[in-house]
């Protein structure tokens, strides 16, 4: 946990108070190879600010009990989801079936987190492979597991069904959502 005096000894802000710091002095700061004036940075301190202050004050514990919340629905969804449409899974099968995709969805966390911190370039092509891999395995082993012969269905009933959920979640998720200015 970040506590607040801890925020900003974080390198990512200690170096825009160093840019902030080299503006006041008249020197010319850069970032991405092009000049920024002192409002930018302004503005670049504050938002890093603010992100810190909101990783400091998530919950971990709320944190893991959605995620599991949600890999339970997983199962329960592909599970009954799959006998609605004729498939021939059972619970513990989904189950299994949940718990494999997660740990090699691990795998590709910990590569995310690697990239994160020593080749911040890779970062969003790993995390576009990893939500590539995510409904790769879902459909496939949700194919296989119902005994389904054409996973591009099964592919689009699971992109039906989160949409649905998107809508049906949309109206309790929107007061937590940025507003507009």
């Amino acid at each position: 946990v970040i506590h607040r005096q801890e925020i900003a000894r974080l390198p990512r802000v200690a170096r825009i108070e160093t840019w902030l710091k080299d503006l006041e002095a008249g020197r010319r700061v850069f970032f991405l190879g092009k000049p920024v004036s002192k409002s930018d940075v302004e503005s670049m301190l504050e938002a890093n600010k603010k992100i810190l202050a909101e990783v400091e004050a998530s919950n971990p514990i709320m944190i893991a009990l959605a995620q599991l919340g949600i890999n339970v629905l997983t199962v329960v969804l592909v599970q009954g989801i799959g006998q609605l449409a004729g498939g021939r899974g059972h619970f513990a099968d989904a189950l299994l079936l949940v718990v494999w995709m997660q740990a090699v969805l691990l795998i590709v966390q910990v590569a995310q987190s690697l990239a994160i911190v020593l080749v911040p370039g890779l970062m969003l092509p790993i995390v576009t492979a990893g939500m590539v891999l995510l409904f790769w395995m879902l459909t496939h082993f949700t194919a296989e597991l119902h005994g389904f012969q054409r996973p591009l269905k099964v592919f689009g009933a699971i992109m039906g069904i989160l949409f649905l959920i998107g809508l049906a979640v949309a109206p309790f998720l929107a007061p937590y959502l940025p507003q507009a200015v």
